[in-house]
Protein backbone atom coordinates (compact mmCIF):
# COMPACT_ATOMS: atom_id res chain seq x y z
CA UNK A 1 0.00 0.00 0.00
CA UNK A 2 2.86 2.36 0.82
CA UNK A 3 4.42 1.74 -2.60
CA UNK A 4 1.18 2.55 -4.39
CA UNK A 5 0.45 5.66 -2.31
CA UNK A 6 3.92 7.16 -2.68
CA UNK A 7 4.57 6.30 -6.35
CA UNK A 8 3.06 9.53 -7.68
CA UNK A 9 4.84 11.66 -5.07
CA UNK A 10 8.14 9.97 -5.95
CA UNK A 11 7.72 10.92 -9.58
CA UNK A 12 6.65 14.46 -8.68
CA UNK A 13 9.84 14.93 -6.66
CA UNK A 14 12.08 13.73 -9.47
CA UNK A 15 10.12 15.77 -12.04
CA UNK A 16 10.41 18.81 -9.76
CA UNK A 17 14.19 18.49 -9.72
CA UNK A 18 14.23 18.31 -13.52
CA UNK A 19 11.82 21.24 -13.96
CA UNK A 20 13.52 23.45 -11.38
CA UNK A 21 10.44 24.08 -9.25
CA UNK A 22 11.09 26.96 -6.83
CA UNK A 23 11.81 25.00 -3.65
CA UNK A 24 14.65 27.38 -2.80
CA UNK A 25 16.44 30.43 -4.17
CA UNK A 26 18.66 28.47 -6.56
CA UNK A 27 15.86 26.48 -8.18
CA UNK A 28 13.66 29.59 -8.35
CA UNK A 29 16.36 31.28 -10.42
CA UNK A 30 16.47 28.25 -12.69
CA UNK A 31 12.69 28.34 -13.15
CA UNK A 32 12.59 32.10 -13.77
CA UNK A 33 15.48 32.02 -16.22
CA UNK A 34 18.15 33.72 -14.09
CA UNK A 35 18.79 37.37 -13.35
CA UNK A 36 18.09 39.98 -16.00
CA UNK A 37 20.56 39.67 -18.86
CA UNK A 38 22.42 36.81 -17.23
CA UNK A 39 21.72 33.11 -17.86
CA UNK A 40 21.63 30.60 -15.04
CA UNK A 41 25.00 28.84 -14.79
CA UNK A 42 24.95 25.14 -13.90
CA UNK A 43 28.30 23.91 -12.60
CA UNK A 44 29.78 20.44 -12.22
CA UNK A 45 33.17 19.91 -10.60
CA UNK A 46 34.55 16.38 -10.48
CA UNK A 47 35.96 13.48 -12.43
CA UNK A 48 34.62 12.96 -15.95
CA UNK A 49 33.70 9.34 -15.27
CA UNK A 50 30.64 7.13 -15.91
CA UNK A 51 30.06 6.54 -12.18
CA UNK A 52 29.53 10.29 -11.68
CA UNK A 53 26.23 10.14 -13.57
CA UNK A 54 27.22 12.56 -16.31
CA UNK A 55 25.12 10.71 -18.88
CA UNK A 56 22.13 11.30 -16.62
CA UNK A 57 23.12 14.98 -16.42
CA UNK A 58 23.24 15.11 -20.22
CA UNK A 59 19.72 13.66 -20.38
CA UNK A 60 18.49 16.17 -17.77
CA UNK A 61 19.97 19.09 -19.72
CA UNK A 62 18.26 17.88 -22.89
CA UNK A 63 14.96 17.74 -20.99
CA UNK A 64 15.61 21.26 -19.72
CA UNK A 65 16.34 22.50 -23.25
CA UNK A 66 13.22 20.80 -24.57
CA UNK A 67 10.88 22.31 -22.00
CA UNK A 68 7.64 23.62 -23.50
CA UNK A 69 7.79 27.42 -23.13
CA UNK A 70 4.03 27.91 -22.90
CA UNK A 71 3.30 25.48 -20.12
CA UNK A 72 6.75 25.34 -18.51
CA UNK A 73 6.45 21.56 -18.47
CA UNK A 74 8.69 18.89 -19.92
CA UNK A 75 7.70 17.44 -23.27
CA UNK A 76 8.55 13.87 -22.23
CA UNK A 77 5.62 11.76 -21.11
CA UNK A 78 5.60 10.30 -17.63
CA UNK A 79 7.25 6.85 -17.71
CA UNK A 80 4.94 3.87 -17.70
CA UNK A 81 6.56 2.82 -14.42
CA UNK A 82 5.19 5.94 -12.74
CA UNK A 83 1.69 5.35 -14.10
CA UNK A 84 1.53 1.71 -13.08
CA UNK A 85 -0.80 0.88 -10.23
CA UNK A 86 -0.30 -1.93 -7.77
CA UNK A 87 1.77 -5.02 -8.52
CA UNK A 88 3.71 -5.35 -11.78
CA UNK A 89 3.04 -8.40 -13.89
CA UNK A 90 4.66 -10.46 -16.60
CA UNK A 91 2.99 -12.08 -19.58
CA UNK A 92 2.78 -15.29 -17.54
CA UNK A 93 1.05 -13.55 -14.65
CA UNK A 94 2.17 -12.17 -11.32
CA UNK A 95 5.92 -12.25 -10.61
CA UNK A 96 7.80 -11.81 -7.33
CA UNK A 97 8.32 -8.32 -5.92
CA UNK A 98 11.69 -7.17 -7.27
CA UNK A 99 14.04 -5.30 -4.93
CA UNK A 100 16.78 -3.47 -6.81
CA UNK A 101 20.17 -2.06 -5.85
CA UNK A 102 22.29 -0.19 -8.39
CA UNK A 103 25.75 0.92 -7.34
CA UNK A 104 29.24 -0.27 -6.51
CA UNK A 105 29.51 -3.65 -4.79
CA UNK A 106 31.51 -2.21 -1.90
CA UNK A 107 31.35 -2.43 1.92
CA UNK A 108 30.69 1.31 2.28
CA UNK A 109 27.44 0.90 0.37
CA UNK A 110 25.94 -0.97 3.33
CA UNK A 111 25.36 -4.21 1.45
CA UNK A 112 26.09 -6.20 4.61
CA UNK A 113 23.12 -4.45 6.23
CA UNK A 114 21.02 -5.22 3.18
CA UNK A 115 21.97 -8.90 3.48
CA UNK A 116 20.84 -8.89 7.12
CA UNK A 117 17.54 -7.25 6.16
CA UNK A 118 16.90 -9.78 3.40
CA UNK A 119 17.54 -12.62 5.84
CA UNK A 120 14.92 -11.13 8.18
CA UNK A 121 12.53 -10.88 5.25
CA UNK A 122 13.17 -14.50 4.28
CA UNK A 123 12.70 -15.62 7.88
CA UNK A 124 9.14 -14.32 7.74
CA UNK A 125 9.37 -11.19 9.89
CA UNK A 126 5.70 -10.59 9.00
CA UNK A 127 2.26 -11.68 10.11
CA UNK A 128 1.52 -15.39 9.52
CA UNK A 129 -0.21 -16.35 6.32
CA UNK A 130 -0.34 -14.07 3.34
CA UNK A 131 0.75 -10.52 2.64
CA UNK A 132 -2.43 -8.69 1.69
CA UNK A 133 -2.28 -6.18 -1.15
CA UNK A 134 -5.28 -3.92 -1.49
CA UNK A 135 -6.89 -4.24 -4.88
CA UNK A 136 -4.41 -6.85 -6.07
CA UNK A 137 -5.58 -10.00 -4.33
CA UNK A 138 -2.87 -11.57 -2.20
CA UNK A 139 0.69 -12.70 -2.61
CA UNK A 140 2.24 -15.67 -0.87
CA UNK A 141 4.91 -14.84 1.69
CA UNK A 142 8.44 -15.09 0.26
CA UNK A 143 7.42 -13.99 -3.24
CA UNK A 144 10.31 -11.58 -3.71
CA UNK A 145 13.72 -11.37 -5.33
CA UNK A 146 16.65 -8.98 -5.11
CA UNK A 147 18.97 -7.87 -7.92
CA UNK A 148 22.33 -6.19 -7.24
CA UNK A 149 23.67 -4.31 -10.27
CA UNK A 150 27.16 -2.87 -10.13
CA UNK A 151 30.91 -3.38 -10.44
CA UNK A 152 32.83 -5.75 -8.18
CA UNK A 153 36.36 -5.07 -9.46
CA UNK A 154 38.43 -2.59 -7.47
CA UNK A 155 39.53 -0.93 -10.73
CA UNK A 156 35.89 0.12 -11.23
CA UNK A 157 35.33 1.23 -7.65
CA UNK A 158 34.07 -2.08 -6.30
CA UNK A 159 35.21 -3.75 -3.11
CA UNK A 160 36.98 -6.58 -4.90
CA UNK A 161 36.21 -10.25 -5.42
CA UNK A 162 36.98 -11.15 -1.79
CA UNK A 163 34.22 -8.84 -0.53
CA UNK A 164 31.81 -10.01 -3.23
CA UNK A 165 32.41 -13.63 -2.21
CA UNK A 166 31.83 -12.74 1.46
CA UNK A 167 28.56 -11.09 0.47
CA UNK A 168 27.50 -14.14 -1.57
CA UNK A 169 28.05 -16.31 1.50
CA UNK A 170 25.82 -13.96 3.56
CA UNK A 171 23.14 -14.19 0.88
CA UNK A 172 23.40 -17.91 0.25
CA UNK A 173 20.04 -19.57 -0.16
CA UNK A 174 18.20 -16.29 -0.77
CA UNK A 175 16.62 -15.25 -4.10
CA UNK A 176 19.39 -12.74 -4.82
CA UNK A 177 21.51 -12.40 -7.93
CA UNK A 178 24.42 -10.22 -8.98
CA UNK A 179 24.51 -8.51 -12.38
CA UNK A 180 27.30 -6.64 -14.16
CA UNK A 181 27.30 -2.82 -14.13
CA UNK A 182 25.19 -1.10 -16.77
CA UNK A 183 26.31 2.28 -18.10
CA UNK A 184 23.92 2.73 -21.01
CA UNK A 185 21.12 5.08 -19.81
CA UNK A 186 18.36 3.36 -21.82
CA UNK A 187 19.37 -0.12 -20.66
CA UNK A 188 19.57 1.13 -17.06
CA UNK A 189 16.10 2.67 -17.37
CA UNK A 190 14.72 -0.72 -18.40
CA UNK A 191 16.28 -2.30 -15.32
CA UNK A 192 14.61 0.32 -13.09
CA UNK A 193 11.29 -0.20 -14.86
CA UNK A 194 11.31 -3.90 -13.96
CA UNK A 195 11.80 -3.16 -10.25
CA UNK A 196 9.21 -2.54 -7.53
CA UNK A 197 11.45 -1.17 -4.79
CA UNK A 198 14.88 0.47 -4.83
CA UNK A 199 17.30 0.12 -1.91
CA UNK A 200 20.43 2.16 -1.25
CA UNK A 201 21.74 1.42 2.28
CA UNK A 202 24.98 3.41 2.03
CA UNK A 203 26.88 3.89 5.30
CA UNK A 204 29.43 6.29 3.79
CA UNK A 205 28.62 9.65 5.41
CA UNK A 206 31.37 11.44 3.48
CA UNK A 207 31.46 9.27 0.36
CA UNK A 208 28.01 10.22 -0.98
CA UNK A 209 28.25 13.62 -2.64
CA UNK A 210 24.67 13.77 -3.92
CA UNK A 211 23.16 10.29 -3.97
CA UNK A 212 22.30 10.11 -7.65
CA UNK A 213 21.14 6.47 -7.74
CA UNK A 214 17.99 7.01 -5.61
CA UNK A 215 17.05 9.97 -7.84
CA UNK A 216 17.51 7.81 -10.93
CA UNK A 217 15.09 5.32 -9.41
CA UNK A 218 12.61 8.05 -8.46
CA UNK A 219 12.74 9.40 -12.02
CA UNK A 220 11.40 6.00 -13.13
CA UNK A 221 8.67 6.02 -10.48
CA UNK A 222 10.34 3.54 -8.10
CA UNK A 223 10.01 4.10 -4.34
CA UNK A 224 13.47 4.34 -2.71
CA UNK A 225 14.46 2.97 0.70
CA UNK A 226 17.73 4.59 1.78
CA UNK A 227 19.95 4.94 4.83
CA UNK A 228 19.70 7.96 7.11
CA UNK A 229 22.44 10.09 5.55
CA UNK A 230 22.22 13.88 5.28
CA UNK A 231 22.70 13.79 1.51
CA UNK A 232 19.39 11.95 1.03
CA UNK A 233 17.45 14.33 3.28
CA UNK A 234 17.82 17.06 0.64
CA UNK A 235 15.13 15.46 -1.50
CA UNK A 236 13.67 12.47 0.34
CA UNK A 237 10.92 12.85 2.94
CA UNK A 238 10.32 9.61 4.91
CA UNK A 239 6.77 8.39 4.48
CA UNK A 240 6.09 10.93 1.73
CA UNK A 241 8.26 10.02 -1.25
CA UNK A 242 10.39 7.22 0.16
CA UNK A 243 11.73 5.64 3.32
Amino acid sequence: AFLRETKSRVFETARGVAEGKPRDKATKRLKDGGDAGQPVRILYVGRIHPEKGLELLADALRLLAGRDQKTNRLEDEEPESAKAKGTRHTAEGRRPVRILYVGRIHPEKGLGLLADALRLLAAGDQEPGKIRQQGAGSRERGAWECVLVGPVEESEGGGGEAFAQELRVQLEGLPVRFEAPVYDPKALARIYDRADLFVYPSISETGESFGIAPLEAMARGIVPVVSDLAVFRDYLQPGINGM
